[in-house]
């Protein structure tokens, strides 16, 4: 096993003007015209500017993924990062001497040259009291090495904290704290992203003087790998316990300190793919930070805070700290006082707040606030107010969600709406925004070597509808998305992460899981009456969050969704004071006000599906081609094309009903046929004159 480089002691005192100079050349150096092209020049330190002026600290987008510490004294430190998940990453720490109340102007910058990113930082308080800062370095994006740097601060609670000079550990990205085991071992694990043997578990017997990699841990499966993220905590009975993140939540044991792990294997508690924390509390229990409850996953959102008795093996209690989506990546720390401290983000962009909850174990347990103790959704860092306000009171939205259509092995249709307001405005609409967009895809919820669509105008003549379709896809793969929107290319949000699931492949014979629908009568739904004037239980709840059977159907997580016709009535309620659609912005209006309830921005959001018209969703009961009525016939078929992923953005000969689509071999649409049948409705199909 590699020895490494015994720590210097060298200290970095340097003035406020050496400060200054060091962060103008590398700002100069951030602005070279060339790329580099040794990807080497990542096993060099990045520059670390101490209390940097705050104009030499790059502006930025998107900040998140945070770290916690707090000294004997009672003095919290945090880290996090800027332009994170972009080859600009660059970390900051800051601090504050008033529990979390008010923090400080950044401490310390870590800014690495151009070309490499500085990535994934963690801090650490070791058992000598002194404070650590841990970051990951890459050239570029990720280069399949990666490395662990550090620094190193004898005194954190003195006003001016000197600094080690840097220095790299070992391979791989770290991210969470190290662990000390009960004979003083330092056990800190890395990732080599989606390598074989990923996970690499480093120790030092010599308080952090020296590290040696002691063992590494697989995920055999190439297709779940990932960025690790892994977390050790050291069981009663001596062994090991790691939780990784592996397309939701896996674990390993090792029984020798750390040299060798059993396979890693999924864990039967459910989480999304994402960052989670787990820690030994003073009181001998252990903490879980997760993303929902412990037999659900749920998306990035309900992070919730578990206490265990026995090591893991089973949890009691759910804190809720934050029920919002997009709160991501907690760590945490407790105080002497028994005070627990956790950090996480809230929408990197265009908010980038960094937020702090404190709580006790008696909360946890609980599963509500009952201590006095108890401090939510407390402000670490937000992007400037100027900055992060404007940016959404002038960016376009997207009310309706997202869609994936006309899914198969190698394909999707992805589509959303940009739009003005986030719900009705007092019209009962939802106006469109102009503004661009493109769609971000990975087979990861991290996003790790994503792909990007081109980027789209969103134009008035096609209700600013964006429509890209993706080719080339892994057959039987589940897919990750999420839309980039903004007023141009320069200033864009990054929206919630989506899903599909493309299909098996006609060489592939397994069962699929879909729902059918049809006939979603808004104004009956709205006004609590059927058709034929019998109430339904339509409650407060469901004319907020939409149809019910959403909910229910997305608890049975289908492979696809088939929407029979009828999606929208233009021709109801028919009354004097509410007549029949027939303009196109009435029309159009149809399909906003139904497809912004949160149950189907969810619903749709998750599961892709297949679409063909009726007669309500084209014309007006039993309508035709025929006919002088309005809405007229092309009318009617252009409209249902524009609305739905169907077809490819501009295609006008795609059918708009009755369209064959095979699922796996002998299947259409999930109708399983013998030769006779499936030979009667492709003549039927070919014979139909319905467009």
């Amino acid at each position: 096993m590699k020895q490494l480089t015994p720590m210097k002691t060298l200290k970095l005192r340097l003035s406020a003007l050496l400060f200054a100079t060091a962060a103008a050349v590398v700002l100069a150096d951030l602005s070279a015209a060339e790329e580099p092209a040794d990807p080497d020049i990542a096993l060099k330190p990045a520059h670390v500017i101490v209390n940097p002026w705050r104009f030499h600290i790059p502006p930025t987008k998107r900040q998140g993924v945070p770290g916690i510490e707090r000294t004997a004294k009672g003095r919290l430190w945090a880290v996090y990062g800027r332009d994170v998940e972009s080859t600009r990453n660059y970390q900051v720490l800051t601090r504050s001497d008033d529990d979390g109340k008010s923090w400080s102007d950044a401490q310390l910058m870590i800014l690495p040259s151009r070309g490499v990113r500085a990535m994934s930082a963690s801090i650490w308080i070791d058992p000598q009291g002194r404070l650590w800062v841990f970051w990951g370095q890459a050239f570029g994006a990720q280069d399949g090495r990666y490395g662990i740097f550090a620094i190193m601060s004898d005194d954190p609670d003195a006003d001016e904290s000197q600094w080690s000079a840097p220095r790299r550990l070992g391979d791989g990205i770290m991210l969470n704290k190290p662990t000390v085991l009960s004979d003083g071992d330092w056990l800190l694990t890395s990732s080599v992203w989606k390598t074989d043997n990923s996970i690499k578990v480093y120790a030092s017997n010599d308080q952090g003087e020296s590290f040696t990699l002691r063992g590494t841990a697989n995920i055999a499966d190439p297709k779940k790998r990932g960025p690790d993220e892994p977390m050790i905590v050291e069981r009663k009975d001596g062994s090991l316990w790691m939780l990784v993140r592996m397309q939701g939540l896996a674990e390993t044991i090792s029984t020798d300190r750390g040299k060798t792990w059993a396979p890693v294997q999924r864990s039967s508690i459910k989480h999304c793919t994402s960052r989670f924390f787990v820690r030994r509390l003073m009181s001998g229990s252990l903490l879980l930070v997760k993303h929902g409850p412990l037999d659900k996953r749920v998306g990035r959102q309900q992070l919730t805070a578990y206490a265990s008795n026995d090591d893991g093996n089973s949890w009691t209690g759910g804190l809720m700290i934050d029920e919002r989506e997009d709160v991501t990546y907690p760590d945490g720390v407790q105080a002497d006082d028994g005070r627990i401290h956790i950090i996480y983000d809230h929408q990197r962009t265009p908010l980038g707040e960094v937020l702090m909850a404190t709580f006790t174990e008696e909360d946890v347990r609980a599963g509500e606030p009952v201590s006095d103790k108890i401090r939510l959704r407390g402000k670490v860092a937000r992007l400037p107010i100027e900055q992060a306000d404007a940016r959404v009171d002038s960016q376009p939205l997207a009310a309706q969600g997202e869609f994936a259509g006309e899914v198969i092995a190698d394909s999707v249709l992805l589509q959303t709406r940009l739009t003005a307001n986030a719900g009705l405005d007092t019209n009962g609409d939802i106006p469109g925004a102009p503004g661009v967009a493109c769609f971000e895809y990975a087979t990861d919820a991290g996003f790790n070597s994503a792909k990007r669509t081109a980027w789209i105008s969103a134009k008035a003549n096609e209700d600013f509808i964006i429509r890209a379709k993706l080719t080339g896809l892994k057959s039987g793969t589940a897919y990750f998305y999420r839309a980039l929107i903004g007023r141009d290319q320069e200033s864009f949000r990054t929206g919630p992460t989506r899903q599909f699931s493309t299909l098996p492949g006609s060489q592939v014979n397994r069962d699929v899981r879909f729902c059918v629908g049809s006939c979603m009568i808004y104004e009956r739904f709205m006004d609590g009456t059927s058709a034929n004037k019998v109430p339904i239980a339509t409650t407060d709840e469901d004319r907020r969050l939409g149809y019910p059977a959403f909910a229910a159907m997305n608890e049975l997580k289908p492979d696809f969704f088939v929407g029979t016709g009828d999606i929208v009535y233009y021709d109801w309620p028919r009354t004097k004071n509410r007549p029949a659609a027939t303009a196109l912005p009435d029309l159009r209006k149809k399909w906003h006000e139904q497809f912004r309830f949160p149950r189907l921005v969810d619903f749709f959001g998750r599961t892709p599906a297949f679409w063909s018209k009726d007669d309500h969703d084209f014309r007006f009961d039993d309508a035709d081609l025929t006919g002088a009525k309005l809405p007229a016939a092309d009318t009617g078929i252009d409209l249902f094309r524009e609305q739905l992923p169907i077809a490819p953005a501009g295609d006008r000969d795609t059918p708009t009903c009755h369209k064959p689509h095979p699922v796996v071999d002998g299947t259409v649409r999930g109708l399983t046929l013998n030769n006779c049948e499936r030979l009667w409705l492709q003549a039927s199909w070919a014979a139909a004159t319905a467009r």
